[in-house]
């Protein structure tokens, strides 16, 4: 007997609850998109990707980033960190959700100004 609840693919690529890719995985394009530049000196790196992560699961909304090809769940560590986005470097972000507008104001804030002053982190 098929079981629904179990999912066989990383759940930033499918939704198991719905059974559905989220938007802009399927070439739909999401409610809200942006790009923001790395503003790190070192780039997308364990510490810089954890402060991304502590941020993002403040909100509710999926949020995925893409750079050079490669998607990573905003969410997980070491998918930011394997993204190896470096100084420079343009990022796509893309927010799907109930506050999905907040979270992207304030996740490329944190890629575009506030990764590189690590002195303010809380």
């Amino acid at each position: 007997m098929p079981r629904p609840w179990l999912c066989h693919f990383p759940s930033w690529r499918l939704n198991c609850a719905q059974n559905i890719a989220p938007r802009h995985l399927q070439g739909i394009p999401t409610l809200k998109t942006v790009v923001a530049k790395v503003s790190d000196p070192v780039g997308f790196h364990l510490r810089a990707a954890g402060r991304i992560v502590k941020l993002t699961k403040t909100y509710a909304s999926s949020v995925t980033i893409k750079y050079d090809g490669k998607i990573a769940n905003a969410k997980s560590i070491m998918g930011l960190a394997s993204l190896a986005a470096e100084f420079g470097a343009e990022v796509e972000v893309h927010v799907e959700g109930p506050d999905e507008v907040e979270a992207a104001e304030a996740i490329v804030r944190l890629i575009a100004v506030d990764l590189a002053h690590p002195e303010q982190e809380e």
